[in-house]
């Protein structure tokens, strides 16, 4: 993708600045930009939220317009620029935005199916793409059919059972895992695939009696009813359960198992809760201590982390 940003700075240095005469939000002079200029800037530094001058609708609605335009113009170039912004400027929403675009332009398909698994990196990504086809709001994808349903089929087929456990909750008010296997109903391609789609779907009923199958889930479902907090402890370290699966399964907590979850916690998870893991406590300890400070000044894990941002890693793996 270097010869994004060569593209950009010779085309800069190549035209003369233009007269300033569109203004900006604000009302002052600047300078109207070429179409694939305007779809990077979008893609890399646009945001759909509110700011002080204008509206997150009103944002939305001019990213929309660029890259309508640029799927008809320079769908090559959109599909490049959606690859960049998601996995070099650690951009999320809006390139899912843009490849829901280019998934609705005749002519496209082999681009979105070329970059579709390097912008949708985590499941969450695939519940944003799959919530954004069906809303409607993308002229050309009114619902997941054709080459969107099949790309999201393929994906389901590769998640992880860390993945699937981390994410897999059917409580969230918007559109989840279960929903999307519902509506695209993926072939499972093992035994231990099917029981793991079977569990987003239907829970703990699904569980066939291999016990080497699945051993995450098979964890998560054991947390849920143990009793004693040396079991629960054993689970979370036998599992590798996510922080954010066990504290929702467990009645009460004790430092000893926020301690464990410390020991369990990827860099990113680690660097974002270091005052929840001080409020309970988990740093009045010097072994702990020292764990986290080894941990987040590990320099191999520091040069990757933005791949652990971008869904590159899983997380645990290296992390």
């Amino acid at each position: 993708m270097n010869n994004l940003t060569s593209f950009i700075s010779a085309q800069s240095a190549s035209k003369s600045r233009p007269i300033a005469t569109h203004p900006n939000k604000e009302g002052a002079p600047s300078y109207f930009r070429s179409l694939k200029e305007q779809v990077v800037q979008i893609l890399t530094t646009g945001t759909l939220g509110n700011t002080f001058y204008v509206t997150g609708e009103q944002l939305g609605k001019e990213a929309l317009q660029v890259l309508l335009q640029a799927r008809q113009e320079c769908p090559e170039f959109l599909a490049k620029a959606l690859v960049y912004a998601r996995n070099e400027g650690l951009m999320k929403t809006l390139p899912i935005l843009g490849l829901a675009v280019l998934s609705g332009g005749r002519g496209n398909k082999a681009y979105f199916e070329a970059i579709f698994n390097q912008v949708i990196r985590t499941p969450d990504d695939l519940r944003a793409f799959v919530q954004l086809s069906k809303s409607g709001v993308v002229p050309g994808r009114n619902g997941l059919g054709g080459v969107a349903r099949e790309a999201v089929r393929q994906w389901l087929g590769n998640l992880s059972e860390y993945h699937a456990v981390k994410y897999g909750s059917a409580a969230s008010q918007e559109i989840t895992l279960r929903d999307i296997l519902r509506l695209t109903h993926p072939k499972p391609q093992s035994e231990a695939q099917s029981e793991l789609f079977g569990w987003l779907v239907k829970g703990k009923e699904a569980l066939n009696g291999n016990s080497k199958s699945n051993p995450q889930i098979r964890s998560l479902e054991a947390l849920k009813q143990a009793i004693t907090e040396e079991e629960q402890i054993a689970l979370v370290r036998q599992g590798r359960l996510p922080f954010e699966v066990v504290i929702p399964s467990l009645k009460a907590t004790s430092p000893a198992i926020w301690s464990e979850l410390l020991h369990q916690a990827p860099y990113f998870n680690l660097l974002r809760n270091l005052v929840t893991f001080t409020r309970h406590n988990v740093f009045t300890s010097d072994e702990n201590v020292r764990y986290a400070v080894q941990k987040l000044t590990d320099l191999q894990a520091v040069s990757t982390l933005k791949y652990c941002l971008s869904g590159f890693l899983t997380p645990g793996r290296g992390m």
